[in-house]
């Protein structure tokens, strides 16, 4: 699947609740927050550099300003849309606390960062191809800590079409923390929680 197929779909045809672009009945920012919360209960952000990929509405950066003093936040998405409104929920943190960054799927940059932050996104990723290619640039990275979740599956599968459907690309690609350290051979993983199939499984990688 190429960049310009993958970008449309976030662009238009993904609604604004699965793109966390709101906070509406279908999600709230209490829970965002409380995964979160999850995620990073053993991190301290304090004076570092995070890069939230697949930032959406910015919605990590305001958890992160309610908790420490970061020394730059730097939200990447491949969605214009998503860009712009993560700028306008975080426009009241400094300049040169703050970064936006349109990234193309099939060319991430090269990572610069104390820790990488991916929430709610490896399930969107639609093919084992682009999986394989988002964690190879991930490993050869020098990021300290890496924070992730997935959709768990004892199974690493993946949907035959998966923008058809905002079900299918909610359900893309479901995977575990193993799966993942297999793919992470630069980092150990260092930590995990337990997941029922198809709920988040969040995990933490240090750099080895």
């Amino acid at each position: 699947m190429n960049s310009k197929t993958i970008v449309d779909a976030w662009e238009r045809r993904v609604g604004p609740s699965t793109a966390h672009l709101v906070t509406d009945t279908h999600l709230r920012k209490e829970n965002l927050f409380a995964s979160f919360e999850m995620a990073c209960s053993d991190v301290d952000f304090s004076d570092k550099t995070i890069i939230d990929y697949g930032c959406g509405g910015g919605f990590f950066g305001l958890y992160l300003s309610n908790k420490f003093i970061v020394k730059k936040y730097i939200a990447y998405d491949l969605a214009q849309r998503s860009l712009d409104v993560a700028k306008k929920n975080l426009e009241f943190l400094p300049e040169n606390m703050k970064e936006f960054i349109k990234v193309d799927p099939w060319n991430i940059p090269q990572l610069h960062a104390d820790v990488f932050c991916c929430f709610s996104v490896i399930h969107h990723m639609p093919t084992k191809e682009y999986l394989d290619y988002f964690f190879g640039v991930l490993n050869s990275s020098a990021l300290k800590t890496v924070l992730l979740t997935c959709k768990y599956s004892a199974f690493e599968s993946f949907q035959t079409h998966p923008y058809k459907t905002t079900k299918e690309i909610n359900n893309a690609c479901l995977t575990n923390a193993v799966e993942i350290a297999k793919r992470l051979g630069s980092y150990n993983l260092a930590s995990k929680t337990y997941a029922e199939p198809g709920k988040y499984q969040y995990m933490r990688f240090e750099h080895a």
